[in-house]
């Protein structure tokens, strides 16, 4: 198998698993009311998770498959900018905290893959 390919199946796996920690991170900041901090992850995570995609839809492609509920994340996306949006930051905590974070623990990495 190509190297790349390897690496970015690596790293896709190692990502998947760091975005609870993140989303963890995102409702403390905004349980604390560290607004600014809390919306500067946010964009961090979004850009993230746009890799994730990204990475999700080119080994598709290879063939290389993964089960990663993509409407769930957009949906879950759009979820997140209408809160802030309206500026409803309680909300914006617990859609990270209710279905964020649970749906990405959830997520499986690429696996029997690198063998």
């Amino acid at each position: 198998m190509d190297t790349i390919i390897l690496e970015t199946i690596e790293s896709y796996n190692e990502y998947l698993k760091k975005v609870p920690k993140g989303c963890q991170f995102i409702i403390d900041k905004l349980n604390e009311g560290a607004i600014d901090e809390a919306m500067d992850v946010i964009l961090q995570f979004s850009e993230g998770v746009s890799w994730i995609l990204e990475i999700n839809h080119r080994l598709n492609k290879l063939h290389f498959t993964n089960q990663l509920e993509v409407d769930t994340i957009h949906r879950l996306l759009d979820d997140v900018n209408n809160a802030i949006e309206l500026q409803d930051f309680h909300a914006v905590s617990n859609i990270f905290a209710d279905q964020i974070k649970p749906f990405f623990e959830k997520c499986l990495p690429y696996a029997n893959i690198i063998s």
